[in-house]
């Protein structure tokens, strides 16, 4: 019984990894789009406040937005900006890894993925 019950956890555990690997990718990717895209009006890392003080810190974002919400709000200003914020041309999977990196940041106790920024 107690075998069965280590296989049972060997396999659950063995099947989350690649997922969890994918999403340590996609916010790594994430990071880097905000950075170069991003980070001229908002505050993309765990400190520091927005070089645009209307911009929201991307760090406060998760915690306004469901997942599924905030990737419809990043689509929505890719295709017709906000405010005064400019449409800004994404890809799909650019706003996926956005939306990675963003969820990465509301997290309570990240671990940062190796080769990333200490912000992240």
């Amino acid at each position: 019984m107690r075998r069965l019950a280590f296989i049972t956890l060997v396999l659950c555990v063995s099947a989350a990894l690649p997922a969890a690997a994918a999403q340590s990718r996609a916010s790594v990717r994430g990071y880097r789009l905000a950075v170069a895209r991003c980070s001229t009006c908002h505050a993309v890392e765990r400190t520091g406040s927005s070089p645009n003080p209307k911009s929201p810190l991307f760090r406060d974002l998760s915690a306004i937005y469901e997942e599924h919400s905030l990737q419809e709000k990043l689509t929505d200003i890719e295709e017709s900006g906000h405010y005064d914020m400019p449409p800004m041309r994404l890809h799909s999977n650019e706003i996926s890894d956005l939306v990675a990196y963003m969820n990465r940041l509301g997290q309570a106790s990240p671990r940062r993925p190796r080769g990333t920024p200490a912000g992240l």
